[in-house]
């Protein structure tokens, strides 16, 4: 299996085929067909690009928001939210920085996923054509999933919903922590801004 980088210790922890898709989008061979559809910067179905919600614009940098680059119907898996997975007691020490903000309980787990893994990787200035990118060419970012740049919004405004889904269905896989991932609540076209609601995630298969 490739691995494109060295992971984070503070995910040890966490069994291995997680860790390499949340931190890398290294998917194992076997569910490869699951998840290989999920939005991507190296796929080209999500981009990032200056977001719509106001409040996520700061005094220096233009806000960053998650868009659809490709159609989605209701059901579909957006992407998944990448991160770096940590322990419950290195998330609370976490608690009073930035990278608080981009943090993500997995729901019946001791983990959680560190978004700002991923955002961190993500400029902060547009380009000339107004998305953001990746830092370089080979960032672990082009692979992740992209959902932890993806805003808050309540009611209709939110379009997707966080999904906690299986890796694989197989006997091991089902005791693995779950993957996040942000699922389609309506048909999402082109250019739509991903909303979700930071305070409602569901368990799927």
């Amino acid at each position: 299996m490739e691995t494109r980088a060295t992971k984070p210790l503070d995910a040890i922890l966490c069994p291995l085929p997680v860790v390499e898709f949340l931190t890398g989008g290294n998917t194992p061979e076997t569910v490869r067909a699951t998840w290989g559809d999920c939005g991507t910067l190296a796929n080209g179905k999500v981009e990032i690009r200056r977001s719509r919600v106001a409040q996520v614009t700061d005094r220096d940098t233009p806000g960053r928001g998650l868009f659809a680059n490709a159609d989605f119907t209701t059901g579909d898996t957006i992407t998944v939210y990448g991160g770096q997975p940590i322990d419950l007691d290195v998330a609370t020490r976490h608690k009073s920085t930035v990278a608080h903000r981009f943090m993500l309980r997995i729901s019946d787990s001791d983990f959680v996923v560190d978004g700002s893994q991923f955002a961190n990787g993500i400029t902060r200035t547009p380009s000339p054509g107004g998305r953001f990118h990746p830092t370089s060419t080979d960032a672990l970012q082009l692979h992740q999933g992209a959902g932890a740049v993806a805003n808050h919004a309540i009611g209709c405004a939110a379009n997707a919903s966080v999904y906690f889904v299986a890796l694989s269905r197989s006997n091991a896989c089902m005791t693995f922590p779950r993957i996040p991932t942000l699922r389609a609540k309506r048909n999402i076209n082109v250019g739509d801004e991903i909303l979700y609601d930071y305070g409602i995630t569901h368990t799927g298969m």
